[in-house]
């Protein structure tokens, strides 16, 4: 029943994946900018992702992080991503971003159960179709999370308390 109402939802994420219909200004610049923005990086050249790694550099790109927790596999295309960016582009008042792969899912449970996430935390989770998904929805519907957006095998949540709960689908 979960793959069925995936596909028929596929027309509305298309529409909303290029920023029709999310009303929030902050929402809409988040999905053009980083979500479905199609522009090179200078950071491209160095490692040869897939266009899933692209997203995630331009998300944490877009999001100025102040720390990246990354807890990946041995992925060196993920690890190259995002370790130097975390250095490179530091900021005090940044996001703190969370990344958990499907392999890491312990961890992300463990998180959730210890509501390690602050308000200025924004938590990348892959996989979330299938492995995952038990605990991605759980986290949206905890209090604290406010801001989620489901970008079809990734979810990405923020902890704002001073945004309105949001689920987008992209």
């Amino acid at each position: 029943m979960q793959r069925f109402s995936y596909w028929l939802s596929l027309p509305s994420r298309w529409w909303h994946r290029h920023g029709f219909n999310v009303q929030s200004p902050w929402a809409y610049e988040f999905v053009r900018d980083a979500v479905s923005d199609k522009s090179w990086f200078y950071a491209f050249d160095e490692f040869h992702g897939t266009r899933a790694d692209r997203q995630l550099f331009r998300i944490v790109y877009w999001l100025k992080a102040a720390d990246v927790v990354a807890n990946t596999d041995n992925n060196i295309t993920k690890a190259h991503l995002v370790a130097p960016l975390s250095r490179k582009y530091r900021q005090s008042d940044g996001a703190v971003v969370c990344y958990y792969d499907k392999t890491h899912l312990q961890i992300l449970e463990n998180d959730i159960r210890s509501d390690r996430f602050s308000a200025n935390s924004c938590v990348i989770i892959e996989d979330i179709r299938h492995s995952a998904s038990e605990l991605w929805d759980r986290l949206i519907n905890r209090l604290p999370t406010t801001s989620t957006f489901d970008l079809g095998n990734r979810g990405v949540a923020f902890f704002d308390p001073a945004r309105q709960k949001q689920n987008y689908l992209l």
